[in-house]
């Protein structure tokens, strides 16, 4: 899909600069004011240039007061938020011209046409949920009752006892909304649903021998196999239909990807890609946290390379005392800790993209 934020009102990119050349005119202004504000910190006055933004300690707020290493602000280069300040720390949003102007900095003629040439984004400012990239209601018109899906495949809710609802007690899943069970085939169906409460993707982990653990399913599939209709779902929803939460997060604010729903299910503001080795561009800040297995490491340092924040897991492992030998989700985590009544740190400070940190993954 053409991303037309990056066209002119009359579809032409700007002729002035490339956005190249605009990330390296900017590039200088930003460090006048890291260096301003940082003025004994070397780290705090290190930029990150990504594909789709520049991140550097956040001068607002002054980013973490106990890791140099953050960079927590940013200027949006692609996307709905194009040219635009935002702090993942304290939340201070601001177009990119108001930024420089507040720290001081003049952005030259071909900067100003740039920013002018691309597509307005202050109406997005506001907006916490998927609503500006996604339309509610066409997805809503291809997902499914959560009724009727319930009562075609004959399933209960987990709110109600039954061996789902025990196991997941067991996992520390209260959440039962986002769970059915089928006594019929030991079968529990985990939901992907939109803001109404429909269904619009699903993952089922079955319970007994001879088959797969885990089967996920997309819109399409859900159409062909339990409505048995013709329906022909659009690429980009079906896409989004393996993305577990992707309709519940507040976009506003660092949103974290797991591997699995259930991971994200107890976690705040996060989304899951049923699987490690998914590569997904997202017009949002994201931070990684995939399980703590070969498979999930190997995943991290290249989320790490390309500039993310990933998970700490062997610092977090240390903190709170857990001796793991084999792999290690999230999920066993909250369940580990409620065995051993510890209190989960908040997991923030686990997060880096200081590629320093490779040591501690």
């Amino acid at each position: 899909m053409e991303d037309k934020s990056i066209l002119s009102p009359h579809g032409n990119v700007s002729e002035n600069l490339s956005k190249e050349d605009f990330v390296n005119e900017l590039q200088p202004l930003i460090s006048n004011i890291l260096q301003t504000v940082f003025p004994h910190n070397p780290p705090k006055q290190k930029i990150r240039v990504h594909h789709d933004r520049i991140s550097f300690a956040a001068p607002c707020c002054g980013d973490s007061a106990s890791n140099n290493y953050k960079k927590r602000g940013n200027i949006i280069l692609e996307g709905k938020f194009k040219n635009l300040y935002k702090c993942f720390n304290c939340g201070t949003c601001m177009s990119l011209q108001k930024f420089l102007k507040t720290y001081g900095q003049n952005p030259s003629i071909d900067i100003i046409d740039y920013i002018a040439t691309s597509k307005d984004s202050s109406s997005f400012v506001k907006q916490t949920n998927m609503s500006y990239i996604y339309n509610d209601d066409e997805i809503d018109k291809y997902a499914i009752s959560r009724d009727h899906f319930r009562s075609i495949l004959n399933l209960q809710e987990c709110s109600t006892p039954c061996q789902g609802r025990n196991y997941l007690i067991s996992r520390k899943q209260y959440n039962f909304d986002k769970f059915l069970y089928s006594s019929s085939h030991d079968k529990l169906f985990v939901l992907n649903l939109t803001k109404t409460g429909k269904i619009f993707g699903m993952q089922v982990r079955s319970f007994g021998s001879g088959s797969a653990k885990y089967k996920t399913y997309n819109l399409q599939k859900l159409h062909q196999i339990i409505l048995n209709d013709d329906v022909v779902i659009p690429d980009d929803i079906n896409t989004l239909s393996m993305i577990f939460n992707i309709l519940l997060i507040d976009c506003n604010k660092p949103v974290t990807v797991t591997e699995g729903p259930m991971d994200s299910f107890l976690i705040k503001n996060s989304i899951a890609l049923c699987g490690a080795g998914k590569n997904m561009d997202f017009p949002f800040m994201i931070r990684y946290l995939f399980d703590d297995d070969k498979t999930g490491r190997e995943h991290a340092i290249e989320k790490l390379h390309e500039g993310y924040e990933v998970f700490l897991w062997d610092s977090f492992k240390k903190d709170i005392g857990i001796v793991s030998r084999g792999k290690l989700d999230y999920n066993d985590v909250v369940m580990w800790c409620s065995k051993e009544n510890k209190v989960i740190p908040n997991l923030d400070q686990y997060f880096s993209d200081d590629e320093m940190e490779l040591i501690n993954l």
